[in-house]
């Protein structure tokens, strides 16, 4: 029941910003926040060493601290250790009430504590102190790949003087994606008027709809933790692989139960090879994508997952003539409706939840699929499809 309160909390609060402090100046005074902005920062003072040790404040809300590290050493090999007593001269996470929620990026202090502040929100909301945690760990936002420009705008005139380093793009030397797609679903996506000096756009979607995605603070994506583990968990990820494990569809080697692949939303099996569905209420897993479009439809509550499939060397227009689910801001992951139109499977794919209609999608390879979560009776989705030849 308390998590349930905290869920709600980060729902109703989403697109809530986590400071990046950028030197000992902010903590003394909190006057500036710039914010560095990379995927993995590559320069950091000292590589962090794990079992990591963690020190709360009083005031600060130990069951939202140990929830939100719980969560990472369920989904990475990473591991936390809580001390009884403050240590300067060694690594420590030290959480500290605060007047804002902010930290450094990756390990500043080198060999030293290093502070997390927390002020109300990440006090009570356990993705916020994930992101909290993942800045720490050296994970930044999305706005500042090397490739955002393929998936949204930047509008700097509309962002705060003290935030213009935040949507710097950084280049391929400064960060590190590990060749991981650009997620809209992703904790670290800002909201499209995050830190706005004008209540105007600071960051927009290419493909407007995915403005109903950005911002959310409930947890991490998949792309998140495969990003972490991709960081600091390789060794354990190609033990766990050995020779034969072939992980499919932007699955990854699990760096804590050997021999099986974790798979993304859509996807299942050892090496994430099959289609996660409900036989018994959806008709296929799989259709073939035509020069002359087709039509699906699905009605009433059920979950299924398909792909559509054009020949190789051709893509998927897909058109959703109608779609009607349950209507959430933030749309998030199971939640309606999810198409995966990227190559990267593992990203976040466009969540519509709520009514919709006459909207189209191309994918960029062969491959399209839809998640289709129907949680009434009146849920229903009407779609188009064919193939298509792309230069």
């Amino acid at each position: 029941m308390y998590f349930n309160y905290l869920l709600l909390l980060c729902l109703l609060s989403f697109s809530y910003g986590v400071k990046i402090f950028s030197s000992l100046s902010d903590i003394a005074s909190g006057s500036t926040y710039i914010r560095d902005k990379r995927s993995v920062v590559l320069e950091q003072k000292k590589r962090w060493r794990f079992p990591l040790r963690y020190y709360i404040d009083k005031g600060v809300n130990r069951s939202v601290v140990e929830e939100a590290l719980r969560r990472f050493e369920k989904h990475t090999c990473l591991k936390f250790k809580k001390i009884r007593h403050l240590t300067t001269t060694k690594q420590v996470l030290h959480f500290q009430k605060f007047h804002v929620c902010g930290t450094f990026i990756g390990n500043y202090f080198g060999e030293k504590a290093q502070m997390l502040g927390v002020d109300s929100y990440c006090n009570q909301c356990v993705g916020a102190m994930q992101y909290l945690i993942g800045y720490t760990l050296g994970m930044v936002n999305q706005q500042s790949r090397c490739d955002r420009d393929k998936y949204v705008n930047v509008y700097m005139e509309n962002v705060l003087e003290t935030d213009v380093i935040g949507f710097k793009k950084y280049g391929k030397t400064e960060a590190e994606n590990y060749n991981i797609g650009y997620d809209f679903g992703s904790i670290f996506q800002y909201g499209t008027k995050e830190f706005s000096k004008n209540g105007n756009f600071t960051v927009f979607p290419k493909i407007p709809l995915y403005r109903y995605m950005m911002g959310q603070r409930i947890g991490f994506s998949f792309n998140d933790y495969k990003l972490l583990n991709m960081h600091y968990c390789r060794k354990k990820m190609d033990r766990s692989a050995g020779r034969r494990l072939k992980c499919r569809n932007s699955g990854y080697p699990n760096p804590i139960k050997r021999g099986v692949c974790v798979c993304p939303n859509g996807f299942t099996g050892r090496e994430c090879n099959r289609i996660e569905t409900d036989i018994n209420k959806c008709k296929k897993t799989r259709y073939l994508a035509r020069p002359k479009r087709q039509t699906l439809k699905l009605q009433g509550k059920k979950n299924c997952t398909f792909i559509i499939e054009a020949p190789k060397g051709r893509r998927v227009h897909l058109t959703v003539l109608r779609a009607v689910t349950h209507k959430e801001r933030p749309c998030l992951q199971d939640s309606g409706l999810e198409i995966k139109h990227y190559k990267d499977k593992g990203s976040t794919g466009l969540c519509v939840c709520g009514m919709f209609k006459d909207f189209d999608l191309d994918s960029d390879d062969n491959k399209v699929m839809v998640i289709y979560k129907g949680t009434s009776k009146s849920d229903l989705i009407t779609l188009k499809y064919r193939s298509f030849y792309k230069r």
